[in-house]
């Protein structure tokens, strides 16, 4: 009978790429020296690491160590030279985990669809993303500005524009 399923890491946590993860069991000796705050409250143990690159364009070298949840959220993120050094950083921190680290092997194909299926599911739930004012789906046009209470499109800022313009020349009907 085999243990409980993992849930693998998407391939993109916090905008990086995700090269590196590792499930921190029962084998891993965590030592307790770690100085890792979230709010008031020390870290601790963490059941998930990861280790990711920035995309899309790779703006600085450094790679990002991920301390996770069981559903891979974020609870810290440090900074290291190398995927390397990120590893030696956490066989320090987790004693074993060196043994428990698995390639991650996402393809630029699946980083782009989870990129894409994320923003999709952002916009879905903050109710679309459509101009206020024509409702047009921000698919549809090259500009959308946001305000309080909604957004409106580049093309409807464009003809308020032209009928404030033509107003003040006394031109408007």
């Amino acid at each position: 009978m085999n243990g409980p399923q993992i849930k693998l890491p998407p391939p993109v946590i916090s905008n990086c790429r995700v090269l590196a993860y590792a499930v921190v069991d029962e084998s891993v000796h965590w030592v307790d020296r770690q100085l890792l705050f979230r709010g008031d409250k020390s870290l601790g143990r963490v059941p998930r690491l990861a280790i990711g690159e920035n995309i899309p364009n790779r703006i600085r070298d450094e790679v990002h160590i991920f301390h996770c949840d069981e559903h891979w959220e974020v609870l810290f993120d440090l900074e290291q030279e190398s995927l390397e050094k990120a590893k030696a950083r956490m066989e320090r921190d987790y004693h074993g985990i060196s043994e428990k680290w698995i390639n991650a092997n996402f393809s630029t194909e699946e980083v782009d669809a989870w990129i894409k299926e994320d923003e999709a599911q952002t916009i879905a739930e903050i109710g679309g993303l459509n101009c206020a004012l024509c409702g047009r789906s921000y698919l549809d046009v090259d500009k959308m500005v946001s305000g309080k209470n909604g957004f409106v499109c580049g093309k409807c800022i464009e003809e308020a524009h032209a009928l404030i313009s033509a107003s003040d020349k006394g031109d408007a009907a």
